[in-house]
């Protein structure tokens, strides 16, 4: 790899590392709808702005494009923040390391994606990973196995949704697929997230700037880096980015809420990560 390439994947990694800690910050005077609106709107105003190109939609893609809005974005977002309201900013980023288990998942029960019977041990140890990862809950958090399981539910959002976009993404590019997708999700955010949302102006003090790297950075530079990434050093080194990120959220929620990760959380996430990792290996060699 190049060092833009390094660059790249560190700034990826970091962006989504740091959502986890932005949507903290975020909570301390907007509600979960708020949230998750917000990310929505934001990236989706700017790019249309900066990104003028007309982008024709074939019929047949309007049906993916709206429901990728809804289970890429609008329920995800909404889902970790929710999670957040009893879960710490690192653990939710641990958890979403297990994506990658569950896009495996997803690829072989409904894409019959055929797999070795190394890589079916490895999903079932990511799997056993993931039960780990949910018994080390922090003990002072009320109702954190509740916000555990919000967390491993964005997860599975986010497993289905990456096998769903990359033809889709081959067929309008990523930023052209991006466009439409933020066009979609803002569509329907205002329809499910609306009327629950209480519309507060975020305040330079406290959720201001946070919003804005959530929308900007996490849902928009971060993404379009990631799939630069893989396009100048394909999937294998570019899903490198999945697997560092969850330590930048164990760094950030250290440095700036004092969050402790408990052993067994770290032995958890390890398991999930190295599964997925190897996995992905095992696939791209083949």
């Amino acid at each position: 790899m190049k060092l833009k390439n390094y660059f790249q994947l560190l700034f990826t990694a970091a962006l989504w590392g740091s959502s986890f800690l932005m949507i903290k910050y975020a909570l301390q005077e907007l509600s979960e709808f708020d949230i998750a609106l917000y990310r929505i709107l934001l990236p989706a105003f700017v790019l249309n702005l900066i990104y003028r190109e007309k982008i024709s939609v074939e019929k047949e893609d309007y049906k993916y494009f709206i429901i990728l809005g809804i289970i890429y974005m609008i329920l995800p977002f909404f889902l970790f923040a929710l999670a957040e309201k009893t879960i710490t900013s690192a653990l939710a980023g641990l958890i979403n390391g297990s994506t990658p288990i569950f896009v495996a998942l997803i690829a072989i029960i409904f894409y019959k994606e055929k797999v070795t019977h190394l890589q079916k041990i490895l999903i079932l140890t990511g799997f056993f990973g993931v039960i780990v990862l949910s018994l080390g809950e922090q003990s002072n958090l009320s109702g954190s196995t509740e916000g555990v399981l919000y967390a491993l539910g964005a997860s599975i959002c986010y497993g289905v949704a990456i096998n769903m976009v990359q033809p889709l993404l081959k067929k309008y590019t990523p930023v052209g697929a991006l466009k439409i997708l933020l066009r979609s999700a803002s569509l329907f955010s205002l329809l499910l997230l609306g009327p629950f949302s209480t519309w507060s102006t975020p305040s330079l003090s406290i959720s201001f700037f946070p919003l804005l790297l959530l929308g900007l950075g996490s849902s928009g530079f971060a993404f379009l880096s990631f799939y630069s990434l893989v396009d100048d050093v394909g999937a294998v080194l570019g899903s490198v980015t999945v697997n560092i990120m969850p330590i930048f959220s164990i760094i950030f929620g250290y440095f700036f809420l004092n969050e402790i990760t408990s052993v067994l959380q770290l032995i958890g996430v390890s398991i999930v990560v190295i599964s997925a990792f190897f996995f992905t290996r095992i696939k791209e060699s083949r």
